[in-house]
């Protein structure tokens, strides 16, 4: 698999790296006011959370990004997410069996 070239300017080239950041300005960056650092990671988090975990979307048939990527990836579509498994290989947090990747799915390095 190969990176598509999206030239600078033409944000209609990435209709779902769109959608994401006008979701998240509208759901979030435009409803909070952060007062630390901390905070802004503190409730960052919770929306990530939230939108990758616990809210369904209908572009996945109604299921959570998460739990669409852990289907794609028992189906071969996608490799193995370490960062979802435990040292033993065993899927960690509440909802393992509902994980799935999807193309909104928002990631942070930490």
């Amino acid at each position: 698999m190969q990176t598509l070239y999206i030239a600078p300017g033409a944000p209609w080239e990435n209709a779902y790296g769109e959608s994401l950041n006008s979701r998240l300005r509208d759901e979030l960056l435009n409803r909070e006011l952060f007062t630390s650092v901390l905070e802004a990671q503190v409730i960052t988090e919770d929306y990530r959370q939230e939108y990758n975990h616990r809210r369904p979307h209908s572009a996945l048939d109604y299921q959570t990004p998460a739990a669409f990527a852990g289907r794609c990836r028992s189906l071969g579509a996608l490799p193995p997410n370490p960062r979802l498994q435990s040292p033993t290989g065993e899927h960690r947090g509440r909802a393992a069996e509902n994980r799935k990747p999807g193309p909104n799915l928002i990631t942070t390095g930490t």
